[in-house]
């Protein structure tokens, strides 16, 4: 396998320097959609030694990903960087005032409040002028909560909050969160009375505006001791803090599902919009994310796209694509139930007859069945470079959210829904929000459109995590899809459109038949069909063995009539089946 290496190209670096310096309006977040391979990672590199080289006391604020790669822009014991993690929280706020770069996770930057970003801006020296964020930000992120969370921070808020704190403050904080939990509990107990149906509304109280009697008293309590409610085991509970904080102040959507059980599923979802930690904070942001021009959470008239087709349009004709028509959503797939046993068997079953030393990228739960193989999960994939020599990647499954997700992502209209619905009763918000989310997700165009795009964009990075991300690479890629071809038809024109154009072979493959034949097996009916016939047959015939109409019919008790049938309902596996002789097929 021929050996990556990864170079900058002297334009790209000078198109770089020519953005970071002319562009300076910190009201825009400027996006910067370089494709994977050309060296984004390694300009932010050399662009943190420059700027340490630099007499000029203008700092540098760098926002990644991965570990490994803040690992690798670290330079060992310079005392002019400091690194942010989870991890050393403490110790790096404490450091951070005298480090002319500063880096940080994605996750750490995008939990820190609106005012300590504009802190972070200023060290001891001088100003942090530019943020370069790698890799996609948390521009818009929906978050759910259920009551579960509420008994979360009373847990944290008893627990890890030791003897050394005001106890008296402790003690009515603890008393205003319960309070506030009983009251929330006990509307959402009444509102499933209001509809025998599932149903959304926008959630909100007339009475309560506040958490507590006292916020500004509580929240003093809080980030006092908010080292010591973040603790390993209630790592979420500040952060849900703030959560539930917008909920009662602001409103959310609530939704009612009546399980199986009898039992109702309450949740509530916001959606947290994060312009307000990228523009006019006293620093410019750039962003370079390779897939930003078709990723739907870049809307607004915050972001600024730059045009990078100058260097994207590199030919991709050692890239093959094949999309394999299997049903592998997320509900199809867990729990292991036997259908769900059969289809990762097959779906094995084709991996071992078609790929060599392949990585699989699926499910979080659902990454041990493929144990045998080298796994990543969606969510985890991001940032890595360490799959950047596999030729040979599988995915199995789609990256998709709910439909709520969708609306609430890019709706310019969600904000303005949600003031008209504040001054409604819960039961008129129910009708009405219903109404437009069903218009929304089933009559309009952009709510299915943001829908692909975010789908396609999760594709593209995973895609170019493989040796196709480097553009000097001669290496053949197979980067094969599981998914329902049929419902999502319109990703493989996405993928031709994006990607046929420049070269790749995009494959529409067909069900594997032992799917098929496993479908036929399960129907229901009170005589056996044509086609349950001829795939209980088949799956005892060794795969190899050559076969004509006749010898079929004959084997199977099947008519001259019943075959034509059969022919017509299985066309596809007899195109599959046939052999350079007429007459003659072949079990595969």
């Amino acid at each position: 396998m021929q050996q990556q290496n990864f170079t900058l190209s002297p334009e790209i670096k000078t198109f770089l320097d020519d953005l970071i310096t002319t562009d300076r309006d910190d009201s825009t977040v400027t996006v910067v959609p370089l494709r994977c391979g050309l060296g984004k990672s390694t300009y932010i590199a050399g662009y943190i030694s420059e700027v340490l080289a630099d007499d000029s006391p203008d700092g540098l604020i760098v926002v990644t990903d991965s570990i490994e790669r803040l690992n690798n822009y670290t330079t060992e014991d310079n005392k002019d960087v400091t690194t942010m993690t989870a991890d050393n929280v403490a110790e790096s706020m404490q450091k951070q005032s005298f480090g002319k770069v500063l880096l940080m996770t994605t996750q750490r930057f995008f939990a820190l409040t609106r005012e300590e970003i504009i802190n972070f801006t200023t060290y001891k020296h001088g100003k942090r002028t530019t943020i370069l964020i790698d890799e996609r930000p948390i521009l818009r992120k929906d978050h759910q909560i259920t009551i579960k969370d509420f008994n979360d921070v009373d847990s944290a808020l008893q627990l890890s909050i030791d003897d050394r704190a005001d106890q008296a403050e402790k003690t009515w904080c603890i008393s205003q969160w319960q309070r506030l939990r009983d009251h929330v509990q006990s509307i959402m107990d009444s509102y499933e009375k209001l509809t025998e149906k599932s149903h959304f509304y926008l959630w909100h109280t007339d009475e309560w505006k506040s958490m507590t009697a006292d916020d500004s008293r509580f929240f003093r309590f809080i980030e006092t001791n908010r080292e010591k409610i973040a603790t390993q085991k209630f790592t979420d509970a500040y952060n849900k803090i703030r959560l539930i904080n917008q909920i009662i102040t602001d409103g959310a959507v609530f939704s009612c599902f009546k399980h199986r059980s009898g039992q109702y599923l309450k949740t509530f979802t916001l959606m947290i919009d994060h312009r307000d930690k990228m523009v006019n904070i006293g620093a410019k942001v750039f962003v370079l994310d390779s897939s930003a021009d078709i990723e739907p959470s870049y809307s607004g008239d915050h972001i600024s796209m730059v045009d990078c087709s100058q260097f994207n349009n590199i030919p991709l004709d050692n890239l093959t694509i094949n999309c394999v028509n299997v049903n592998t959503s997320k509900n199809h797939l867990t729990p292991l139930t036997d259908n769900a046993k059969t289809i990762i068997s097959v779906v094995k079953s084709y991996i071992s007859k078609n790929a060599t030393n392949p990585v699989i990228f699926t499910y979080k739960d659902v990454e041990d069945q493929f144990s045998e193989y080298q796994t990543g999960h969606f969510g985890d994939i991001k940032g890595t470079n360490q799959y950047r020599e596999s030729t040979d990647i599988i995915q199995v499954g789609l990256n998709r959210f709910p439909e709520l997700a969708y609306f609430m992502m890019t709706d310019e209209e969600y904000e303005l829904n949600v003031r008209m619905m504040e001054s409604l009763p819960p039961e008129k918000t129910i009708g009405f929000f219903e109404i437009i989310f069903d218009f929304r997700t089933k009559n309009a165009w952009f709510t299915e459109d943001v829908m692909y795009r975010s789908i396609f964009s999760d594709i593209e990075q995973n895609l170019f995590r493989g040796s196709i991300r480097n553009p000097n690479s001669t290496d053949k890629m197979n980067y094969t899809l599981f998914f329902d071809t049929t419902q999502y038809a319109y990703l493989i024109d996405l993928m031709k459109e994006r990607y046929g154009s420049r070269g790749a072979t995009i494959n529409l493959v067909d069900t594997p038949i032992e799917l098929k034949a496993n479908k036929s097996k399960n129907r229901k009916s009170e005589k056996p069909t044509v086609t349950q016939i001829f795939y209980e047959w088949y799956d005892k015939q060794p795969t190899g063995r050559t076969f004509t109409p006749s010898e079929l019919m004959r084997e199977t008790n099947m008519s001259r009539e019943g075959f034509k049938n059969l022919k017509k309902y299985a066309k596809n596996t007899f195109e599959r089946m046939k052999t350079e002789t007429t007459g003659i097929y072949m079990v595969v």
